[in-house]
């Protein structure tokens, strides 16, 4: 009997045919098999699905599969070991009463550490993920992990710890000769293979850095820029090279000015793409022509009109395009124009 509660406990859908409660007890006699069955019908474990039929003993050939009489005897146990651990409101622990009581047993050790953490009394303050999970746990990695599973199982949100959203660092290599210019100039390119191919001219560059964007990210994390390269009261300029497609402007777009930080569009790059054929795809992107007005207002007529025409007719110009000398003979270009700011 106890074996087939144990079945039924982990199996994870709300019906089961009589085939597959037999399956799990193979090794019993049908008429004490036919018993057990009974019996959690009579406890309301299994409630027959009678338009299923009956087998020759009378047992239906599907039964739903009632959680609340299953797992009695489970939430019966964790409720007793909440009350003796004196649990917080704060922490809703319902979720492990239709579970296996192995999986409370499991999660009780962190559970009473958290509980250790609200009832302290002390101030919440914000903290990193990293920080907060050591503070609870005396594991920096833990809500990292299995612990973030833990907090969506007891209706804890990282607000509710104290968490403070944090972006992600830059991806950047930085070129330590040009550290006391007034103004610190940057490079941001969209892709891995553009941004070792522009790698080894940065320590020939007047630039500051060379940024990874990685796409979207660089939108989110772009503020970290001035603590990242130890110079917050300076003056940034980044200039930005993507891939030309609706999504690469829209990223280019969204790119935030903020104070000390000023975006501009890496032109030459652009200018590049147009001495090679384009490349077939991303019909599906989401036009945005606010960002394209913008991108479009850098440039002379003749190139106004491929461009235009290059997403008109669906192509694009990812960053692979450029072979590295193109790459780098572009970023000449620009480096020329910073010496009035160094």
């Amino acid at each position: 009997m106890g074996n087939l509660m144990k079945f039924l406990m982990h199996y994870k859908k709300k019906t089961i045919t009589l085939d597959e409660l037999q399956s799990s007890c193979q090794a019993i006699a049908y008429d004490i098999f036919r018993q057990w069955v009974r019996e959690l019908e009579e406890q309301g474990v299994l409630d027959g699905v009678r338009c299923s039929g009956n087998d020759f003993g009378g047992l239906f050939r599907k039964y739903r599969i009632m959680t609340g009489p299953l797992f009695a005897s489970v939430a019966a146990t964790i409720q007793s070991d909440a009350a003796s651990l004196r649990l917080s409101g704060q922490l809703d622990i319902s979720w492990y009463y239709s579970q296996p009581l192995e999986i409370w047993q499991r999660d009780k050790d962190d559970i009473v550490k958290l509980n250790a953490f609200f009832c302290s009394g002390d101030i919440i303050k914000n903290a990193s993920l990293q920080q907060r999970s050591y503070d609870i746990f005396g594991n920096e990695k833990l809500l990292t992990g299995k612990g973030h599973a833990l907090l969506t199982h007891l209706h804890i949100t990282e607000d509710n710890l104290g968490i403070a959203a944090e972006a992600d660092p830059l991806m950047m290599a930085v070129n330590p000769t040009v550290r006391s210019a007034p103004t610190a100039c940057h490079l941001i390119v969209e892709n891995k293979a553009t941004y070792y191919g522009l790698l080894p001219y940065l320590p020939k560059s007047g630039f500051t850095s060379l940024i990874l964007g990685y796409g979207w990210k660089i939108v989110g994390n772009l503020k970290q820029l001035p603590m990242q390269c130890c110079l917050p009261e300076s003056r940034h300029i980044c200039w930005y090279f993507g891939d030309f497609d609706w999504e690469g402007l829209h990223i280019w777009h969204s790119l935030p000015c903020m104070e000390h930080i000023e975006i501009r569009l890496a032109v030459p790059f652009y200018k590049a793409f147009l001495a090679y054929e384009p490349s077939i795809g991303k019909a599906n992107q989401k036009p945005d022509e606010a960002a394209l007005h913008a991108f479009l207002s850098h440039f002379d007529e003749k190139y106004v009109a491929c461009f235009r025409d290059s997403l008109e007719q669906h192509l694009y110009y990812p960053q692979e395009t450029l072979l590295p000398t193109v790459l780098q003979a572009c970023w000449k270009e620009i480096n020329h124009e910073i010496g009035k700011f160094l």
